[in-house]
């Protein structure tokens, strides 16, 4: 997941929270914000994790060992009517809850679909795995497979898209993916891209 700042702004965000220390803000989100939630009260550390360690602290070793449990924490994944800065929305907790939030802490979610179904690990193997029934709702709505797609990971998804055989082929392929904003907003754009990508096809073609 990308940290961001300030900037750019955004309708939708992620987060994380912990009861030990800011349960002032968890229960202001609850009751303020559109968001979804889940308690993660059974999630271990993993070899992912002591990379991440070891690469912000100098490559020292945490205080933890891989498996063992990590604190009680809440996933949030929050939607706004109108875009917000991350560091404005880290200043209503503060300000709101008079809870320690760092701006830092708020990141901007790319795929709404993604980030939601991540409350309790669908498409996490090596994670534990919690039932759905343990999210939480409030004036939000479950999000379908391809809403809320940002404009950045719509351009990530299609420089990944494959070799289609044919401009109908292409834009069925991004809607389907749920990249059609983007198709339809860079349409030359990625036509171009096509044709480079079937004249490339087809110069390796003449070459056997």
């Amino acid at each position: 997941m990308v940290k961001v700042a300030d900037s750019p702004k955004a309708y939708q965000f992620i987060f994380t929270l912990y009861p030990e220390s800011q349960q002032n803000a968890i229960d202001y989100v609850k009751e303020h914000w559109s968001c979804a939630w889940a308690l993660h009260d059974k999630d271990t550390y993993d070899a992912e994790d002591l990379k991440e360690y070891a690469k912000d602290h100098g490559g020292d070793c945490p205080p933890w060992n891989v498996g063992d449990l990590k604190k009680p924490h809440v996933h949030f994944v929050v939607r706004f009517k109108n875009q917000r800065y991350a560091s404005g929305v880290a200043k209503e907790l503060r300000n709101k809850a008079l809870c320690s939030v760092s701006n830092t802490a708020i990141r901007r979610c790319f795929n709404l679909y993604k980030s939601y179904v991540y409350l309790w690990h669908e498409n996490e193997e090596d994670k534990y795995k919690y039932d759905p029934d343990i999210v939480g709702l409030h004036d939000f709505d479950p999000p379908a497979q391809n809403e809320g797609v940002s404009e950045e990971e719509q351009v990530a998804t299609m420089f990944d898209m494959p070799k289609c055989c044919s401009v109908k082929e292409l834009a069925r392929w991004a809607y389907d993916n749920g990249c059609w904003s983007t198709f339809r907003k860079n349409y030359n754009l990625w036509k171009d891209i096509w044709q480079e990508t079937v004249k490339g096809r087809a110069d390796y073609a003449d070459m056997d």
